[in-house]
């Protein structure tokens, strides 16, 4: 039997969190993929000579994610430095 109120309408929400996560992941993974292919591709080893010091033999992948890691510590670091040196808003009324 049916409700004496009439037939109830069922709404479909879209979930656009969900989406977004699913979207996320599947982009995340494609990256993951192109990283894995990158790496593979470049492990013949280079010869890296820093500034004092003999050469140092490594896979080429190692010396670029080096670079990469000492770039985004230093980029992180100035980042730190340059916000404790702000000085505060004050809020003046004029």
């Amino acid at each position: 039997m049916l409700p004496t109120g009439g037939a109830k309408r069922y709404s479909r929400q879209i979930d656009f969190q969900g989406i977004g996560r699913v979207v996320r992941l599947v982009i995340s993974l494609i990256f993951a993929i192109f990283l894995l292919i990158f790496a593979s591709q470049n492990m013949h080893g280079t010869e890296v000579r820093f500034v004092f010091g003999e050469a140092v033999e490594m896979p080429l992948i190692l010396a670029l994610a080096g670079a990469f890691i000492a770039g985004f510590a230093l980029a992180v670091f100035y980042f730190i430095i340059r916000t404790g040196q702000r000085k505060p808003d004050r809020d003046v009324d004029y």
